[in-house]
């Protein structure tokens, strides 16, 4: 997945890639007050600008020419260079949903499933790792050193451990990609 963005005050923008996946909770729908609670905790605890998560009720997505509904959806966006530790990254987003939504189309509104295949995923999370790498003269060029990357890495597995259930992937963006929800 990529965004075009300056690197550099002056320059062109150039294509930066990120890491981005949607990942199903394998749980039961009782599981969420408990999934919540730890998410935010493990958030607050590793000082993400001292805030937990975000909490929306009734929270849209514009689909062609239509929208999706959510009932709820718990995230948290931190963009803004120099608010994190680089053990969370310099760029990353998280959001909790439920598979099953509402697609609304003018009048008409019908319940649908984000993985209709999998029925028995009662809640799926994004994650996006942003500006990760970009190309340079054809060649990959790492936005930070080894030692960083690790780092960040062991602050998303404590992301993904404190879930207390298991987590799969559904779905992995392309590197060519330049939409975070699919259509």
């Amino acid at each position: 997945m990529f965004w075009k963005l300056r690197m550099h005050p002056g320059e062109e923008e150039r294509k930066v890639y990120a890491e981005a996946e949607e990942y199903g909770i394998i749980c039961d729908a009782q599981d969420l007050q408990g999934i919540a609670e730890r998410l935010d905790k493990y958030i607050k605890k590793t000082k993400v600008r001292g805030a937990g998560l975000n909490k929306y009720i009734g929270r849209s997505h514009l689909v062609n020419g239509g929208e999706n509904w959510y009932e709820w959806s718990i995230g948290i966006s931190y963009a803004k260079e120099g608010c994190l530790s680089n053990e969370q990254g310099r760029l990353w987003y998280f959001e909790l949903m439920p598979n099953r939504h509402y697609h609304m189309e003018q009048t008409i509104s019908e319940e649908v499933y984000e993985f209709p295949e999998r029925k028995d995923v009662r809640y799926y999370f994004i994650l996006v790792k942003y500006y990760w790498y970009y190309e340079e003269d054809g060649k990959i060029v790492c936005a930070d050193s080894d030692d960083a990357r690790e780092k960040r890495e062991a602050f998303f597995q404590g992301l993904f451990d404190c879930i207390g259930f298991p987590v799969e992937v559904l779905y992995t963006y392309p590197k060519d990609s330049d939409g975070i929800f699919r259509k």
